[in-house]
């Protein structure tokens, strides 16, 4: 399965038949896919900060400035994206035990991070057109513990000896 269908699916989620998908793919792809995602989303960002770079930051070189701006924030930006889909898989390792399925957590992670796929594109819309606040973001927050939740109670309980 590819990059565009891993999207796909992950915007169907949290459906059965795209969880079962999501659920087949490798690691290194949802990897590569979240990072991709995320350098998209970041994009609008990348194009204001260069475009501002006359107005707020002519006291730095232009090329440290691209350089820094190419460079470290996409980084900065998936690694604050990993570890906030690692915090949504412990979550989920919580609600995995409170449903008693027994889901490992290397595969709720990968859930954790198509799941927050909607969301970040949610994000990503309200901040460009609007303004974030603190409810919006726990708002979104909630919504990839909903889809999370869903997608564990697709996996049935283990059945009692």
């Amino acid at each position: 399965m590819g990059i565009v269908s891993s999207f796909v699916n992950s915007l169907m989620l949290p459906s059965k038949k795209a969880v079962l998908k999501i659920n087949k793919l490798k690691v290194s792809t949802s990897v590569f896919y979240f990072a991709l995602l995320i350098l998209l989303i970041t994009l609008p960002d990348l194009i204001r900060l260069i475009l501002s770079y006359d107005t707020q930051f002519s006291d730095l070189p232009r090329s440290v400035f691209i350089f820094q701006i190419v460079v470290f924030y996409p980084f900065q930006s998936i690694f604050i994206g990993i570890l906030g889909i690692t915090v949504a898989a412990a979550a989920g390792l919580l609600m995995n035990k409170w449903m008693q399925r027994r889901i490992k957590y290397a595969l709720l992670w990968k859930m954790s991070l198509h799941a927050s796929t909607t969301p970040l594109i949610l994000y990503a819309l309200v901040r460009n057109l609007y303004s974030i606040n603190l409810v919006i973001s726990i708002v979104l927050m909630l919504f990839v513990l909903y889809i999370l939740y869903k997608m564990i109670a697709v996996y049935p309980k283990p059945k009692k000896k």
